[in-house]
C-alpha cells in the first residue's frame, strides 16, 4: 500500500497529494514501529523532497502532519 500512497504523493495534482500525505499519516499512526523501521527513509524521502516543492499550504500542512507522526512514532 506504501508504494501507491508515494506514487500519488509524488505525482499527483495537488488534491492527490494531499490526499495521499493524510493517508499515509493515518498508515504510520495504525503500523507498528518495528513494520515501519526498513522503509522509513523511503517515506521521509519523499515527504521532504514534496515540502520544498510549490504547493499550496493545504498540500504542505498534511506533509507536515505525516512528518510529524513518523518522528513520534520512530522517536
Amino acid at each position: 500500500m506504501f508504494p501507491i500512497v508515494l506514487y500519488g504523493l509524488l505525482n499527483g495534482t495537488s488534491e492527490q497529494r494531499e490526499f495521499a500525505a493524510d493517508a499515509l499519516g493515518e498508515m504510520i499512526e495504525v503500523t507498528s514501529f518495528a513494520a515501519l523501521k526498513p522503509s522509513a527513509v523511503k517515506i521521509t524521502g519523499p515527504l521532504i523532497r514534496i515540502i520544498g516543492d510549490r504547493f499550496p499550504w493545504q498540500v504542505k500542512s498534511a506533509i507536515t502532519m505525516t512528518l510529524s507522526i513518523m518522528i513520534s512514532k520512530g522517536g
